[in-house]
């Protein structure tokens, strides 16, 4: 969700880190994740590989020939930007404080003929 919605971390700029274990019984074909709305870069590692960073949208990855069978793991890396800091003080860099992964976030299978 928006972390300027939370009272603790409104004023907090900096990463936020997301982390989700899954398992498949069989390795998937081709993949993509989808984290949907965010503000403002992610980094996406899969089984401790980076996947790649995005610092505008689209925020999607490809995740084909990085998930296994058996337990994965993924983790999502959101920094947003001063704006959120800069409610603590009198500056005229306040702008939108929106930040943190939004998404929705989805995991999609393209179809296949098989």
């Amino acid at each position: 969700g928006d972390l300027a919605e939370n009272e603790a971390l409104r004023t907090y700029s900096g990463g936020m880190r997301y982390e989700k274990e899954f398992s498949l019984s069989k390795p998937l074909g081709d993949v993509t994740l989808e984290l949907g709305d965010l503000v403002s870069s992610a980094e996406v590692m899969l089984n401790g590989d980076s996947i790649g960073t995005r610092i505008s949208p689209p925020y999607t990855f490809s995740l084909t020939g990085h998930l296994r069978e058996g337990k994965n793991r993924l983790e999502v890396v959101v920094y947003n930007t001063l704006g959120n800091h800069y409610l603590t003080t009198p500056s005229s860099y306040i702008a939108d404080t929106r930040s943190g992964l939004i998404g929705p976030v989805r995991i999609i299978q393209k179809k296949t003929d098989e």
